[in-house]
């Protein structure tokens, strides 16, 4: 974001409750102390139509997942929307879609924790 001013990051969804809250918490609270946090826009929750119109004007889609067996086993619906809208995917590997993807060319491969890479390779 320091290189390029106009980037916008949205997130869409957050924590669920009771399930997986703490992760989103420290996410949420590291966006708010970002030097760039007036484009950082975290918008919960948002209906089909909402998340639509994002999508429709969105340049790429990004799902980064940590190394744990959730990333193995569940599914990774956000990248088939991504991939719906025609829209350039960047992920980490781990779930079978990202792994297919980054092994046909179909997606750019980051490494999980490593923001630095993230940065390195978005740019």
């Amino acid at each position: 974001m320091d290189t390029y001013p106009d980037i916008q990051f949205i997130n869409t969804g957050k924590g669920i409750p009771g399930i997986s809250e703490q992760g989103y918490q420290s996410f949420e609270e590291q966006c708010k102390k970002s030097r760039h946090a007036d484009r950082i826009h975290l918008l919960g929750w948002v209906s089909r139509t909402e998340l639509d119109l994002l999508l429709n004007q969105a340049t790429l889609g990004i799902n980064i997942d940590l190394p744990i067996y959730e990333t193995v086993f569940g599914a990774r619906n956000r990248m088939n929307e991504y991939l719906a809208f025609g829209l350039p995917v960047c992920t980490t590997p781990g779930s079978q879609i990202a792994n297919t993807l980054i092994e046909h060319a179909g997606a750019l491969q980051v490494h999980s924790q490593n923001a630095k890479h993230l940065a390195s390779q978005l740019i």
